[in-house]
């Protein structure tokens, strides 16, 4: 498949460049009133307007402001909202970052700003079988915790009391969940 892109990509190069090559040698006859002479090229066009990228007015740049404000849209001026997504969408993660979209975000509302301060430490889980310490998004079934360790298993923990219930080890020199 790579071949074939990589092919595929070095035709369509190859194609561009020939077409430049001849837009460069036939001169552009375009006035001020057009916008730019098209010339079709090996079944290309290609647009040979040689005043696109000619260098600015110094002076007329001097009288552009440095910086220009532009004012936030008023609330009538903007695309009303058609109820996308719901808000159940956002009740469970059904993948890794939430959604397809990755929002990262979540509508459940037992912990907020108001009693986030109250929360404590219910448990902590150490695999006991590695010196590294592991991030990652675990998979929750039921009551049970699905997480990799840094000794290169699988572990399913309660996710209420933090007591392992399962290990798998996989063969070979696999890491499991991790990215290369």
């Amino acid at each position: 498949m790579k071949p074939v892109i990589g092919l595929h990509f070095l035709i369509v190069v190859t194609i561009f460049a020939t077409a430049a090559q001849d837009a460069v040698a036939t001169p552009a006859t375009t006035g001020p009133s057009q916008p730019s002479n098209l010339t079709s090229t090996s079944s290309v066009v290609v647009s040979t307007n040689e005043t696109y990228w000619a260098v600015e007015d110094a002076e007329a740049r001097e009288k552009l402001p440095l910086y220009l404000t532009i004012p936030a849209a008023k609330p009538e001026e903007l695309t009303p909202a058609n109820g996308y997504p719901k808000r159940k969408t956002f009740l469970s993660w059904h993948r890794s970052h939430g959604d397809n979209g990755g929002m990262r975000y979540s509508a459940l509302d037992q912990i907020n700003r108001q009693n986030v301060t109250n929360l404590q430490v219910a448990w902590i889980y150490h695999s006991r079988d590695g010196s590294n310490n592991i991030q990652c998004n675990p998979i929750i079934v039921r009551d049970v915790m699905i997480v990799p360790t840094p000794g290169k298993c699988i572990v399913g923990v309660n996710a209420e009391t933090g007591r392992e219930l399962w290990r798998f080890k996989p063969e070979g020199e696999s890491r499991p969940a991790f990215r290369g």
